[in-house]
């Protein structure tokens, strides 16, 4: 069993469709979004985002990634894999989950 030190305290991790990126949300006052290599186990890529970053929805094509910032009361939307925040979407207070639809239009 391997080990990866994030930076900050785990609150989600996620895997792509295909099982080639395991995203990890690290809650800390500067959130932090880690991309890890599942064959390495090694921290390949870190985003930046919001307040308490915790719950993650992905789109079914990879191209997308949703985090909400608990404490920012907004969810960064990241490109992916460029790897950089698209936008903020301003939400309700403090959102700790997300989902969004199969066929990839709609996030709740």
């Amino acid at each position: 069993m391997a080990t990866v030190e994030v930076p900050g305290n785990p609150t989600t991790l996620m895997l792509d469709a295909r099982s080639e990126k395991l995203y990890v949300s690290c809650a800390n006052e500067k959130g932090m979004v880690c991309v890890i290599d599942p064959a390495t186990m090694k921290i390949v890529q870190s985003i930046p985002v919001g307040h308490t970053a915790t719950g993650m929805a992905i789109t079914p094509d990879g191209s997308k990634l949703f985090v909400c910032n608990r404490f920012n009361n907004d969810v960064s939307v990241l490109s992916m894999p460029a790897g950089k925040e698209l936008a903020r979407v301003k939400v309700g207070r403090e959102p700790i989950g997300a989902a969004i639809t199969l066929d990839g239009r709609r996030f709740s």
